[in-house]
């Protein structure tokens, strides 16, 4: 005679551990893509603000924002 052995237990402590390291790797995943494109975005501004030391006319596009901006504040 065999014994049963019931293993429901360990696997409802198995899917929960699953669980929770999925959640904290979505969690570290979607941080690495907000840092990914804050970092994107930084260094289109940087490469904009080049262009425009050099481009009178980008440079007064520049200007002109600033100042709408500063007027709508």
């Amino acid at each position: 005679m065999t014994s049963f052995v019931d293993l429901r237990p360990q696997r409802a402590m198995g899917n929960t551990a699953f669980s929770l390291v999925n959640q904290i790797w979505g969690r570290a995943a979607a941080a690495v893509q907000d840092l990914a494109r804050r970092r994107a975005s930084a260094l289109a501004d940087e490469r904009f603000l080049e262009r425009a030391t050099h481009d009178p006319r980008l440079l007064a596009e520049l200007q002109a924002a600033i100042a709408r901006h500063q007027s709508s504040s």
